[in-house]
């Protein structure tokens, strides 16, 4: 039992670990594709204990998201990794995005809203 030592546990949720670094806190939006299916990461502290999402779509333009209350989209691992899987309509226009993940590009709204222009997709 000599030479023991003690293998404490460490808060992953910043990135470091005892034996294997953790996955760093997500600090933007992202599009994680996987065939047919897309999800959108959301960064942690955006949401409350209650919240969901809504999406929205200006068709030429770009789409947007609102976390509130009253949302209509659950999110998804609001305590290790937050998401909701983006409504097909707004996939549609993501194909030209590969599998695995983009960061997105967004533009802060008033009242918990995000603007993502399809511009960056191209």
């Amino acid at each position: 039992m000599d030479g023991m030592v003690l293998v404490s546990k460490t808060d992953s949720s910043n990135g470091s670990g005892s034996l294997r670094p953790g996955r760093p806190k997500r600090t933007s939006f992202c599009v994680r594709r996987s065939g047919k299916k897309y999800m959108m990461g959301i960064p942690k502290g955006l949401f409350d204990e209650g919240d969901s999402i809504n999406f929205f779509l200006l068709p030429d333009n770009g789409f947007a998201v609102n976390i509130s209350p009253n949302g209509e989209r659950a999110i998804s691992g609001k305590s290790t990794s937050p998401n909701t899987l983006i409504p097909r309509v707004i996939a549609d226009k993501l194909i030209s995005i590969s599998d695995g993940t983009t960061e997105l590009v967004a533009e802060e709204r008033p009242d918990r809203t995000w603007y993502f222009p399809f511009s960056q997709f191209s």
